[in-house]
């Protein structure tokens, strides 16, 4: 749920097993004001770079935009509505697999 940005441990794990990862953004709560498209993206680059670090392949990544994580309303129908490519993310994100599945978060 946190994108191997919160368990110190979890990229390791994954690596070493080489399984499949679902990276998924999360926020501690939804802020309405913010560009929540611009925080995805920086989110995804960060967990992506953990993964690189711990030697994950590529191939076996998922992004997870995380719709009612940490999100208002409207930001989880901007981020469903604008799902791939996540605006934003660079080149390194460019290609991977996307998963969005909707949560009664409350």
């Amino acid at each position: 749920m946190w994108g191997l940005q919160r368990d110190p441990d979890m990229a390791g794990v994954v690596a070493r097993y080489r399984v499949p990862v679902i990276v998924m953004h999360n926020r501690e709560a939804a802020e309405p004001h913010i560009d929540i498209m611009a925080d995805i993206a920086a989110f995804f680059e960060r967990s992506l770079a953990i993964a690189a670090r711990a030697g994950i392949r590529r191939d076996t990544i998922v992004l997870d935009p995380g719709i009612g994580f940490g999100k208002t309303p409207e930001q989880s129908m901007t981020a469903i509505a604008r799902l791939e490519p996540p605006e934003g993310v660079r080149p390194a994100a460019a290609g991977r697999r996307l998963r969005a599945s909707a949560s009664s978060m409350r």
